[in-house]
């Protein structure tokens, strides 16, 4: 699917998150642990195919450092997604 990719490090995260432009960037922070995370990825993945004009990103455990130092709070929730639009 051409809207939908796992960021492999936070080198492409970066890259993505700074070139998507006006595109709509919907972001899943998962984790194989996770049991909602697991529930929701079916759910993620049919709203890539029904929205094709969005960018739909996967950011496993391996950011966590990433997303706690934007926000320490993050590990209180349970499940997130990032939508970002730049326009």
């Amino acid at each position: 699917m051409a809207n939908h990719k796992n960021m492999k490090d936070d080198e492409e995260f970066a890259t993505v998150m700074a070139t998507t432009g006006n595109k709509l960037l919907v972001v899943d922070f998962n984790a194989t642990w996770c049991g909602p995370c697991q529930k929701m990825h079916p759910i993620f993945i049919q709203l890539a195919k029904k929205f094709p004009e969005a960018l739909f990103v996967g950011v496993s455990t391996t950011f966590y450092w990433i997303i706690y130092q934007a926000n320490p709070d993050y590990l209180n929730y349970k499940y997130t997604i990032v939508l970002k639009n730049s326009g």
